[in-house]
């Protein structure tokens, strides 16, 4: 027996559509592939629901997004290129004080 005791439901729905494309940008100095990230989302309740359901399972959906960004991050190596650019240009150029 599924559902038995629960009182009375209302269905619902939700439906995402996640892209990622990647971004192509020249001469930035970075060396380094970039992406974007978008997710889209989609709720019909079906009717009236609780406000603390919706406060505990709409961040759990968002987090998808977190989720990626984190286990991509890769500012030390972008802050590493961004060092050694600065460091060449320092080593390499002439240099003009006044």
């Amino acid at each position: 027996d599924y559902g038995g005791g629960m009182g009375k439901l209302v269905l619902g729905q939700t439906k995402a559509i996640f892209t990622a494309t990647n971004i192509d940008v020249k001469d930035d100095g970075h060396d380094l592939p970039r992406c974007k990230i978008e997710q889209f989302q989609y709720l019909d309740a079906g009717g009236h629901i609780p406000v603390s359901l919706v406060n505990r399972k709409v961040p759990e959906s968002l987090n998808t997004v977190g989720r990626i960004v984190e286990s991509f991050k890769r500012d030390e190596e972008v802050d590493k290129a961004e060092l050694i650019s600065l460091a060449d240009t320092i080593k390499n150029e002439k240099q003009y004080y006044d």
